[in-house]
């Protein structure tokens, strides 16, 4: 079985204003080029697929979805959609999303798999509020329903090769080490995680949870599998994950595409530690 390549990536935040708002570095004003130079490049470098790891809009709404299907069509290969909270800021998001055009929720599914021949990917969309499913309302409590993980269960039980799981909330917190300060940062919903270590003991073909959401490179090995989150394509250095699986090993690379397309603009230094340290930038698994 020939090799598998896609690209993750994640944060982009159509809409959203310059300055206001969550992100680590400055954002990419003309998302439209960007995602035009990013077409070129995944031709370049034979990916299969992209990864859209949530946030891919700021405000939820129809007229970002409709935008966003514009300008993603323009990769000319699958691009796959993990739902983050501010894809889900309005009641309707989740709807206009089953319908958005670009096939970013294959089926209108909101959790799915995809064959990929050499692994198989589960995009597991989840809900941000205790008490309402789908619609993000401020909180952060990202939870499972029981649909859900018995779709996740049924999923990792059918599959017979390497899993690459996709979810927006981090796993993992942003260590003291990499901050250079006491004190961890964005520390995982406890609740949450447990979900996903269960399920990692129980499927040992579950080997990688990839996320975003924190606009930070990080990972984390957890013994039963390793989690990694994503620093936000949609701001300075604009990066992204190369994963490349293999038959023994699933490789990952930090790619930084400003320079390669064009992009200027300065790093905040404050926050330079989103980037990630030596060892965020490239991970191997055995498999």
């Amino acid at each position: 079985m020939s090799a598998l390549r896609f690209a993750y990536l994640t944060d982009t935040h159509l809409g959203a204003a310059k300055e206001i708002g969550w992100h680590m570095q400055p954002r990419i004003a003309d998302q439209g080029e960007l995602l035009k130079n990013l077409s070129r490049w995944l031709k370049n470098n034979d990916v299969a697929f992209v990864v859209h790891g949530g946030d891919m809009i700021d405000h939820g709404s129809l007229e970002e979805i409709n935008q966003a299907s514009e300008w993603y069509s323009q990769l000319d290969c699958p691009v796959y959609l993990c739902l983050g909270n501010h894809d889900l800021a309005l009641p309707e998001s989740i709807e206009h999303w089953r319908q958005a055009r670009g096939g970013f929720l294959p089926g209108g599914q909101d959790c799915f798999s995809v064959d990929a021949g050499a692994a198989v990917l589960l995009v597991m969309s989840h809900h941000w509020d205790s008490e309402v499913d789908f619609q993000w309302r401020g909180s952060s409590e990202p939870r499972l329903d029981q649909r859900q993980e018995d779709l996740l269960r049924a999923m990792l039980d059918q599959a017979n090769r390497p899993v690459i799981a996709v979810t927006h909330a981090p796993l993992n917190d942003v260590s003291a080490e990499q901050r250079g300060e006491a004190g961890a940062f964005h520390l995982p919903d406890a609740s949450y995680l447990a979900v996903w270590k269960r399920m990692a003991q129980e499927y040992s073909n579950l080997h990688l949870v990839l996320s975003g959401h924190n606009h930070v490179h990080s990972q984390h090995d957890h013994g039963s599998f390793i989690s990694c989150t994503t620093a936000a394509f949609g701001e300075l250095p604009a990066q992204l994950r190369l994963v490349t699986v293999g038959s023994q090993l699933i490789d990952i690379k930090t790619i930084a595409l400003a320079e390669a397309l064009g992009l200027s603009g300065e790093l905040n230094p404050e926050l330079a530690w989103c980037i990630g340290l030596e060892r965020d930038q490239s991970l191997s698994i055995p498999i």
